[in-house]
């Protein structure tokens, strides 16, 4: 039992350093990426910027996403999504549009670039929590000023505006007496 729980807490300290450690590069590249772009960047560039180069944005699902989403973390090369069982992440390669996005200025090279549709590279995988708690309460904290609407297709019902964003998200008793 004790071998057990140790074993467990390993895992979980694994999994934030994984996650901490995918979470500084890919905020590190956004920052290195987000220095060189040239001028005059048009304006969705540098909402984009912004976005990259800001912290951890936690946006609740209110009906936006799949039904076993709670919590969604994005950047423009990876997705982590927060179950209730498991941490989804999904990384992939920066495509050539969205470097030309930031890198080129406006030729027709660039032009071209944006206008192909390359696939790329990507991974995903998930983190269980073996002999978790399966409910564990998933508690938000630190309400961000940012807002964050959904206006997908021409459905104003499936529409989802000013959805809450938060700076982190504990998973409460997920084993007993252990949060992450």
């Amino acid at each position: 039992m004790k071998t057990q729980r140790f074993v467990n807490i390993v895992a979980l300290a694994t999994v934030l350093l994984i996650v901490y450690s995918v979470a500084y590069s890919i905020a590190a590249q956004a920052r290195t990426d987000s220095s060189s772009i040239h001028s005059p960047v048009p304006d969705f560039l540098r909402v984009s910027t912004k976005l990259r180069t800001s912290p951890v944005m936690f946006v609740e699902n209110v009906g936006q996403f799949g039904q076993g989403a709670r919590f969604q973390v994005r950047n423009s090369d990876s997705t982590l999504w927060l179950a209730d069982d498991a941490l989804w992440l999904t990384v992939s390669e920066r495509s050539p549009r969205d470097v030309a996005q930031q890198r080129l200025p406006s030729t027709p090279e660039r032009l071209n670039i944006l206008r192909e549709g390359k696939p790329r590279k990507g991974v995903n995988f998930k983190v269980s929590f073996p002999g978790a708690n399966p409910k564990p309460r998933l508690e938000p904290f630190n309400r961000l000023d940012t807002h964050v609407s959904y206006f997908i297709g021409n459905n104003p019902a499936k529409w989802r505006a000013d959805v809450p964003v938060w700076g982190g998200v504990r998973y409460k008793n997920l084993y007993p007496v252990i949060d992450l």
